[in-house]
């Protein structure tokens, strides 16, 4: 238990605890998502601030940049950063995702020098941008229109990562999805199913206290 800590997680859809949507585009999310298991485990508060379709490059309220600069980080001990598949599916140059995620973890450390950041790389998606977007495949292993796989995103992430000496979570040690499994251990081969979130909230849970 991590008592006296308080964490606020920075992510996408995958953090907000996606789960479907209607035919009408109405999403829908989980009331447990991986930061309510943190929460759970780790006994201290946990503030979500995932966005459906946040992406690292972008200029949108759920993108990195925005979503950085509404957070006062002084309220916090520690973040997560868990973002980045919406960059592979969009194609963004490798250049500036990691020239945004360097800008953007400079600033939360400008605001509060303290604060522990701790890198979750993209996992396992089986859904791909090309030839079309939503093709099943292995993303780990398929060049986007761009010409990069979501492993050398991982890659170009983790650089940046390094840079600051900040711990970084890679699921390409241990994958979270399995490529026998993927279909049953996710919603659209990309989200977690409600008890896949639970799973991922103990899996990241674990590494926080691994790296306190």
């Amino acid at each position: 238990m991590l008592y006296g800590e308080s964490l606020v997680c920075l992510g996408d859809s995958i953090t907000q605890g996606f789960i479907g949507q209607d035919n009408n585009g109405t999403h829908h999310h989980t009331t447990k998502p991986y930061p309510y298991w943190l929460n759970y485990k780790l006994g201290l508060p946990v503030d979500n601030q995932g966005h459906d379709q946040g992406a690292i490059v972008g200029d949108q309220p759920r993108d990195l940049t925005k979503s950085v600069a509404a957070i006062d980080f002084t309220k916090y001990t520690m973040a997560t950063i868990f973002i980045g598949i919406n960059d592979y599916t969009i194609s963004s140059s490798t250049d500036a995702i990691k020239a945004t995620l360097r800008a953007n973890i400079q600033a939360m450390l400008d605001q509060n020098p303290s604060l522990r950041i701790l890198g979750i790389l993209p996992m396992q998606a089986y859904r791909v941008p090309e030839p079309a977007q939503w093709t099943e495949g292995d993303a780990m292993t398929t060049k986007n229109s761009a010409g990069w796989t979501l492993s050398d995103l991982d890659d170009a992430e983790k650089s940046v990562y390094d840079e600051f000496g900040i711990p970084t979570l890679d699921f390409r040690q241990a994958p979270f999805y399995t490529k026998t499994g993927y279909k049953q251990q996710s919603v659209d081969y990309l989200h977690p199913t409600v008890a896949g979130y639970r799973r991922l909230g103990a899996r990241i849970a674990a590494f926080i206290e691994q790296n306190q």
